[in-house]
């Protein structure tokens, strides 16, 4: 039996400008949703509710741009070849033109 590989808990921030300000914060791997809310308090300097925490696969995926290439999390619920364990939670995030929040 394959062994699961174990990602510690590290919050990320990813913005997709195109659709409306959401904001993902994410992890690789599945963690404690309540954990996960106070990393990315700590992390990040956001509050998330541990209730909108997900966990789910996630596969990068190579995207265009109008600026060049860039990255997409392809999120989905079943584990797959190219995916990883993923906890995540989307908000609304006021982003300004150029993608900082």
């Amino acid at each position: 039996m394959k062994k699961v590989k174990d990602y510690p808990l590290e919050v990320e921030y990813l913005t997709y400008i195109d659709d409306g300000g959401i904001a993902l914060y994410y992890s690789k791997g599945h963690h404690d949703p309540v954990e996960f809310a106070a990393e990315a308090l700590k992390e990040q300097d956001v509050i998330i509710d541990p209730q909108k925490v997900m966990q789910k696969y996630m596969r990068w995926e190579m995207c265009p741009s109008g600026n060049g290439p860039c990255h997409s999390g392809n999120i989905s619920n079943c584990p797959g070849r190219g995916k990883f364990p993923v906890t995540y939670a989307e908000i609304w995030d006021e982003i300004e033109e150029d993608g900082d929040k």
